[in-house]
């Protein structure tokens, strides 16, 4: 079903970065003895950051790109002045929704093909930095937005998340699988625009999130642990980590490719990163 809205409403939706973007350019101050935390996405992950920030406040120091992330073309673009010369612990990441933009009526903004190759550039950016990363699939768009030649196609959403997985699954990066654990809970948690989320839907966003970077700021610290106690040593992950990664493969919030394969990150977590203190 092809539903139209008023030019103002698309306007919001497209142009200027939904109508969250407000709080786009909103700075933190930085807690210098908690580890680094970057949150990399659109206008959703505009409105859950502030919650994160809250539920992880005495563990990590939760930060966000100062606008909206956008496509993959401007995440490309941007990418190397978010990162700046910060010593990222995690990076929890997602760029989707804009790629699958139709503009001028037919075209759509990135194909799946432009899409993955974009990705694994930005994946393999966000790699040289040695932070430890997570991505989160795109939520779900409730029904087709068309406006002015520009809209989005409900369908595009999860065609566009299995691209993306398939991504990850090749550089072996766990997935915070934000689509799925809200889809049954839309109606009670998205706003009537299709796209965004209620405070309470953010909230539940929030949480998915903030457990996936705890997990992650974890399994890191089990690596620095090995790798300081035994720097002669191949690094093999404790029985404490295997049992935390099958915790992880049976938690709802978060997908990994297999326990072996993320055995493999863990141990690339173990020499010291460049210039970190």
């Amino acid at each position: 079903m092809v539903v139209t809205r008023s030019a103002v409403f698309l306007a919001a939706l497209f142009v200027s970065g939904f109508a969250q973007a407000i709080n786009e350019a909103k700075v933190t101050p930085s807690a210098p003895s908690l580890p680094k935390v970057l949150i990399i996405g659109d206008s959703i992950s505009i409105g859950y950051t502030d919650a994160v920030r809250l539920r992880l406040e005495h563990e990590a120091d939760v930060q966000r790109i100062p606008s909206n992330g956008q496509s993959t073309d401007f995440g490309l673009e941007n990418i190397d002045a978010w990162l700046g010369d910060q010593n990222w612990d995690v990076i929890h990441f997602n760029w989707g929704i804009w790629d699958t933009h139709i503009i001028e009526g037919k075209r759509i903004r990135n194909t799946t093909k432009v899409y993955d190759v974009n990705l694994r550039k930005l994946v393999e950016r966000l790699k040289a930095t040695g932070a430890t990363l997570v991505w989160a699939s795109t939520t779900p768009v409730t029904f087709d937005l068309f406006e002015n030649g520009l809209g989005v196609e409900k369908k595009n959403i999860p065609i566009y998340n299995n691209a993306a997985k398939s991504v990850m699954d090749k550089f072996r990066i766990p997935i915070d699988d934000l689509y799925s654990r809200v889809l049954p809970r839309l109606l009670e948690l998205q706003t009537r625009d299709g796209v965004h989320f209620t405070p309470a839907g953010s909230e539940f966003l929030a949480g998915s999130v903030a457990e996936s970077i705890r997990q992650a700021l974890a399994v890191r610290k089990e690596a620095r642990v090995d790798a300081i106690a035994n720097p002669t040593q191949p690094h093999t992950p404790s029985l404490a980590t295997q049992v935390t990664l099958e915790q992880l493969k049976g938690a709802a919030q978060i997908t990994l490719p297999s326990l072996e394969t993320y055995t493999l990150v863990v141990l690339e977590l173990a020499p010291a990163r460049r210039g970190a203190g």
